[in-house]
């Protein structure tokens, strides 16, 4: 394989965003032009000063495919990866505006095996990658790549007054409307009286990862959602202080009404996984019999073996998961108390800290602002540790 690199021949799967295998040899690229003049665009951009995430936006905003869904498209098929939103992201435009391929270098052994044995792929440092250049045409000069790299250089300078502390809500929230974890900002703004003040805002990640044809905003700002979440825990508090047996009772009939549902469509999946489990004992089976008996040569044998085998080895873990959920799901009445437990112990707090968030809350969920009645509302849902959302 390191042989095939250093003769500067493409061992991947898949070309780069821009070019594609050569028809007459795999191992070698040739341009696909309408790819390659969205690489053009994106170092020009670049080149004129737009940073990462302007770029992204432009793309984006103008319905423009990301690599992955180009490929899938320009084939006929459907891109079979369900978690993909669509659109670029500013990674996708970070690693395209890096790739020596733009340039005609040969870039590879960036990553390897574990093992033989193990799939997962390591990182190599850098100084052992295996770069050969001049192995195609490229897309782009050589001066507007030094002129990127130049952009970086100026962008990647020492910044002032960066906050370093971990912020107060960071891993508990998320978008309700796409799901995902919400970024903080923090800006710095001088007062007309001289004070520099400092201010931290929440927004959806998918909008700040790809803009507003991926999500909206979801702005929320840490005072607010500060007031928000102390004042929940406290009527929380003050209601299990006043009406606990009531709230315990309530509570449980909930969680377990929510349980049998869930309870059904565990056990659903374990036969499901026991059955699969059977059928795949017995491939595996008469895997290893049509190779004894020379029905099947031995490396379709090994590809099929493979393949159940790591089907078996998934399923397991399945089944592993769903047997620790069901043992959770008899713990409800213990949960109840424990959480009861725990949000008594903040009656007459003031302030919130990230260890009493940590302990007391599992997520919390964003909606978008909207207009109700001519008043202008937003949906914020806390889910506590042991009970989930109560409202």
């Amino acid at each position: 394989m390191n042989t095939s690199c250093r003769s500067g021949k493409f061992i991947g799967a898949f070309a780069p965003f821009g070019y594609m295998k050569s028809p007459d040899d795999r191992h070698k690229f040739v341009i696909d032009e309408p790819a390659a003049a969205v690489v053009r665009r994106i170092f020009q951009m670049r080149c004129e000063g737009l940073g990462y995430r302007s770029i992204t936006l432009v793309l984006n905003e103008e319905g423009i495919l990301p690599p992955r869904e180009y490929r899938y498209q320009s084939v006929g098929k459907q891109n079979p990866y369900t978690k993909s939103n669509g659109k670029w992201s500013i990674s996708e435009v970070r690693q395209l505006l890096h790739n020596e391929a733009y340039i005609g270098n040969m870039v590879q052994h960036k990553n390897e095996k574990f093992s033989y044995k193990d799939s997962r792929n390591l990182a190599v440092p850098k100084d052992e990658w295996i770069k050969v250049e001049n192995t195609h045409e490229p897309i782009i000069s050589m001066d507007v790549w030094e002129q990127c790299r130049s952009m970086d250089r100026e962008a990647n300078r020492p910044r002032q007054n960066s906050m370093k502390e971990t912020s107060l809500f960071s891993g508990l929230l998320f978008c309700a409307d796409c799901g995902y974890k919400m970024r903080s900002q923090i800006k710095m703004q001088r007062r007309k009286n001289g004070v520099t003040a400092c201010y931290e805002n929440y927004f959806c990640g998918n909008f700040s990862r790809s803009g507003h044809t991926a999500c909206t905003t979801h702005n929320v700002s840490l005072r607010v959602l500060s007031q928000l979440v102390l004042g929940d825990i406290w009527v929380k508090s003050e209601d299990v202080f006043y009406h606990e047996k009531e709230i315990a009772q309530c509570l449980m009939e909930r969680r377990q009404k929510q349980g049998q549902a869930e309870l059904s469509a565990i056990q659903k999946s374990m036969r499901s996984l026991e059955k699969r489990a059977a059928e795949l004992d017995r491939l595996i089976r008469s895997a290893y019999e049509d190779k004894v008996n020379g029905s099947i040569p031995g490396e379709l044998c090994a590809e099929l073996l493979g393949g159940y085998q790591k089907e078996r080895t998934e399923n397991a873990a399945k089944r592993r998961e769903l047997e620790a959920r069901l043992a959770e799901m008899q713990t409800v009445k213990n949960e109840v108390q424990e959480w009861i437990s725990l949000i008594r112990q903040y009656q007459d707090i003031d302030t919130l800290d990230r260890e009493m968030l940590l302990r007391l809350i599992d997520k919390i969920e964003v909606g978008e602002v909207h207009i109700e009645d001519g008043q202008k509302v937003r949906d914020i849902k806390i889910h506590y540790k042991f009970v989930g959302y109560i409202g």
